[in-house]
């Protein structure tokens, strides 16, 4: 396990010569943290770090099997509501519970991607001993 910082961003997790696997150290919990995984590519300016953010895995496959259940008991109380001709407010629930398990773990991810992201760009730009920074240019 490795971890490096600068300033208030910490990460951790798994660095070589072939590239990332790292998470943001966070003081609180958060599943819809995003899991950093790049390689290195070489460049005429040095090099370039390329990678995607994703959730975990295990956070995707709940959130996906919590909207589905979500989406079969909203479809329903639809047919139940279609049949009976009455409305019941209740009804209502399984579309705000399906607003709001899309834009929870959206919104969370969005905003921990853009925190995770510039963090990196202050890590990578720092300057070297050698007195370049990773955006010198020879």
């Amino acid at each position: 396990m490795f971890r490096f910082s600068r300033g208030a961003a910490a990460f951790e997790g798994e660095v070589s010569d072939a590239g990332v696997d790292i998470r943001r150290m966070i003081g609180y919990q958060n599943s819809f943290l995003p899991n950093i995984q790049g390689s290195f590519e070489r460049t005429p300016y040095g090099s370039r770090l390329r990678g995607t953010m994703q959730m975990h895995p295990l956070v995707t496959i709940f959130m996906c099997i919590w909207i589905a259940f979500v989406i079969i008991v909203g479809f329903a109380a639809a047919t139940l509501f279609l049949l009976a001709r009455d409305y019941d407010p209740a009804g209502l629930i399984p579309v705000g519970m399906l607003l709001f398990g899309w834009a929870v773990p959206a919104a969370a991810f969005t905003i921990g991607a853009g925190i995770a992201r510039r963090a990196l760009i202050e890590i990578l730009a720092a300057e070297t001993p050698s007195g370049g920074g990773a955006g010198a240019r020879p």
